[in-house]
């Protein structure tokens, strides 16, 4: 990414309560650009640098992809009519009265939407991508390419998808694999695989929806009802672009635009969007408001990019702040906020390198403490009890260190890493997977996520270093863990390394605050006698029970 193109990322919450995720960069007028599905905005990222320059750009995840949330509309009669209606709300929440608008393929007919029912709304519309698909073909998609995604406790579920989702680049639709149903294109390269598996990922069951509406979307209809100034266009090169052979007729403001390639589709829109002379300065950027009777997300802008923080809406008291293991993010530790969330404010980041935050130029834990240091900061949170999981224990040392106000106790319900001079290798401490075009590593994952539950450290499968309980052998939670995982796999090499390179048995020293490690096998017996505060205590598995001992335990401080 040039230097000069800073991409921030935020979230929006709507009056009905859901929210959206956009990202932001540029001053100027407001373009607006509408990503395909099942993806989500980051996918726009060549379209956000190449016009940040000349536009304040504000590219949307769309309802139920990326960390969009959907609307509220049955899976059987949603419409792109909903999704254009949703476009208006999220545009009037954001302040934006008038925009140019800019989509691709499921995005293009959104926009092509738009332009029927809001046109007083667009300078103008630029739709890449059009579609006007055979009733029967419709109907066949709809029931055998849209199905419905379920978690499944032995991880089966991830391989299938992923095969499924990678044969839809062979196949359309994928599940009718024949001569005649082979596209013309080749498998994309494994990083560009793996980064929209991800995104299919994050969309779950909600990806359903978005296609449904592209793939029963009334094409001609869409045309002959747009009412703003309209550019249909397609690439040579798109899987779509023999519908624009399909179009017989338009009214005065649809045009038709053919280019070769993305190249020129970046020339020719410049210049569309040149020649409306529209301006008009775009308000500034939205942030999230909170969500009565649960967790909501909001992105926090600090020096070096966008962090994400899940919490709730705030309140009196002093918050937990759940920090995660290395792998993680907020949502992989979810389940544990839900069991304090309605007696103590709850908070948790997705760290630097992981799940939806910035990745950073240092990866050590010293590092990532000054960035939460510089979070709570920002959200004006004074002081916290910490729970911190794996790696996240010894985080919670580190900013207890750098701010020592700020941070009244330390929980470590699955103990401490004590670091650098343990017998310990990098490849033992993370499964170091690499992406490839089989998915193999998918469902490596998942099973070191079962194993994570199961025994302690998680590498040695015997009965001696078995842990009690199977509380986290739960589908959606090893699902929203293995996501998590997946997403930090570029940097988790130095993530691991980082962390084994933490030497907590000296930085610990002097430490004042209360720190509470569990008895038995995940007990840290290395840290005794390094610190007066450390205590040893029974601590269980489950959320709820564990949340009712640490509160116990918290009431005697």
């Amino acid at each position: 990414m040039p230097a000069s193109v800073l991409i921030r990322r935020h979230m929006l919450s709507l009056p009905d309560g859901r929210q959206v995720q956009y990202r932001r960069a540029g001053n100027g007028t407001p373009l607006i650009l509408l990503h395909e599905a099942p993806y989500s905005s980051a996918s726009m990222t060549d379209w956000i640098e190449k016009f940040a320059g000349s536009y304040s750009v504000i590219a949307l995840d769309t309802p139920g992809n990326g960390l969009s949330e959907p609307i509220g509309v049955p899976f059987e009669t949603v419409t792109m009519a909903d999704y254009a209606d949703d476009l208006a709300r999220t545009l009037s929440a954001l302040g934006v009265e008038r925009a140019l608008i800019y989509g691709f393929h499921t995005g293009a007919l959104c926009a092509l939407e738009f332009a029927g029912r809001y046109p007083e709304r667009a300078a103008l519309v630029i739709a890449n991508g059009y579609i006007e698909m055979d009733p029967e073909l419709s109907a066949d998609i709809v029931e055998n390419y849209l199905l419905s995604f379920q978690t499944d406790w032995t991880g089966s579920h991830l391989y299938w998808w992923w095969t499924r989702f990678r044969d839809q680049y062979l196949f359309f639709p994928f599940h009718r694999q024949s001569d005649e149903t082979r596209t013309p294109f080749g498998l994309p390269d494994v990083e560009s695989l793996h980064a929209a598996f991800l995104d299919f990922l994050c969309a779950g069951d909600g990806y359903r929806n978005s296609y449904r509406c592209a793939y029963c979307y009334d094409g001609e209809a869409g045309l002959a009802n747009a009412r703003a100034d309209t550019v249909v266009m397609g690439e040579e090169s798109d899987i779509l672009y023999p519908f624009l052979d399909k179009i017989d007729q338009t009214p005065p403001q649809v045009s038709i635009l053919r280019v070769k390639n993305r190249a020129e589709s970046y020339d020719a829109v410049a210049q569309l969007l040149e020649g409306t002379g529209f301006s008009q300065q775009a308000p500034p950027p939205v942030s999230a408001t909170p969500i009565a009777g649960r967790l909501y997300r909001d992105f926090i802008q600090l020096s070096q990019g966008s962090m994400l923080v899940l919490r709730d809406a705030p309140g009196e008291g002093i918050p937990v702040l759940f920090l995660h293991d290395v792998g993680g993010s907020g949502d992989a530790v979810a389940h544990w906020m839900e069991a304090w969330r309605h007696r103590r404010n709850v908070i948790a980041f997705d760290l630097p390198g992981h799940g939806e935050s910035f990745v950073p130029e240092d990866f050590s834990l010293v590092a990532s403490a000054t960035s939460v240091c510089e979070a709570l900061e920002v959200l004006n949170i004074a002081q916290v009890d910490i729970v911190g999981f794996g790696a996240g224990a010894n985080l919670g040392v580190e900013i207890a260190l750098q701010s020592p106000s700020r941070v009244r106790s330390l929980v470590a319900p699955e103990g401490f890493m004590t670091g650098a001079g343990e017998a310990v290798g990098l490849e033992e401490y993370v499964e170091i997977l690499n992406p490839d075009h089989y998915g193999h590593y998918i469902t490596q994952a998942w099973s070191m996520f079962r194993d994570r539950v199961l025994f302690k450290p998680w590498y040695i499968r015997q009965p001696a270093h078995a842990l009690p309980g199977v509380y986290g052998i739960q589908p959606d939670i090893l699902h929203a863990q293995t996501v998590a995982y997946l997403k930090a796999l570029p940097g988790l090499s130095a993530l691991g390394q980082a962390c084994l390179d933490y030497r907590l048995d000296e930085r610990v020293a002097g430490l004042k605050i209360p720190l509470f490690q569990p008895a038995g096998p995940v007990r840290c017996e290395r840290l005794k006698g390094h610190i007066e505060c450390l205590r040893t205590v029974e601590l269980p598995g489950e959320a709820g029970a564990l949340c009712d001992a640490i509160e116990m335990l918290l009431d005697t401080l």
